[in-house]
């Protein structure tokens, strides 16, 4: 595919097809024409000012009125904008260079069920900015609630050597945790969430 003949032709579909049906389904079949020149980097129009969003739709959620840039993809309806008030799964923020990571991070974010692929366990770890990630992630944290993760983490997530590690009762160190938990507003448990704060502590400062 030609990126300036799908662009010439969605251009001219209303003028060079009378029935609404066909018109429909060629628009239909550009429109992922157009989005899978993006993903093999082809630039194309209609794409948002970047930085934009990948997006996902959930279920049935309808596309909005003013997606300006949306196809269907694998049975998957697929929007390019910088935010969307319907149910739907978001890439990180991307360029129109970044679209196939965007898809995919979409993807990965519908999968497990999150709204953003920020929230997927694990994400913080493709960061290009360790020290930026690091100090977003551990912002709520004080020093004591830092230290008792650092200390917990290099025990493979154990409270007891933890507690003697840090000359405190082994209920002591479950209470922190909890708030981290709380103030962090993630679970502890996923490997992935273990990894990242594992990387942020020693990323930091």
């Amino acid at each position: 595919l030609d990126a300036g003949v799908v662009n010439a032709a969605a251009s001219l579909l209303t003028v060079a097809l009378a029935r609404s049906d066909e018109v429909d389904a060629v628009r239909r079949d550009l429109r992922e024409a157009r989005f899978r020149l993006l993903l093999a980097g082809v630039p194309v129009d209609g794409v948002p000012e970047a930085p934009f969003r990948v997006f996902v739709l959930r279920g049935d959620a309808p596309v909005p009125p003013a997606a300006g840039f949306w196809a269907e993809v694998d049975g998957r309806v697929v929007v390019l904008a910088r935010e969307l008030d319907v149910p739907a799964a978001a890439s990180r923020p991307v360029g129109a260079g970044g679209v196939a990571r965007g898809y995919r991070e979409a993807l990965r974010a519908l999968e497990e069920g999150v709204a953003t692929f920020e929230e997927v366990a694990g994400a913080g770890l493709l960061a290009p900015d360790a020290a930026s990630f690091a100090a977003a992630l551990l912002e709520p944290l004080d020093d004591v609630l830092r230290e008792t993760l650092r200390v917990w983490l290099s025990c493979h997530g154990q409270a007891d050597p933890a507690a003697t590690r840090l000359g405190v009762h082994r209920h002591t160190v479950r209470n922190r945790l909890r708030k981290a938990e709380e103030l962090l507003g993630r679970s502890l448990d996923p490997a992935g969430t273990r990894a990242e704060l594992w990387l942020a502590l020693h990323a930091s400062p």
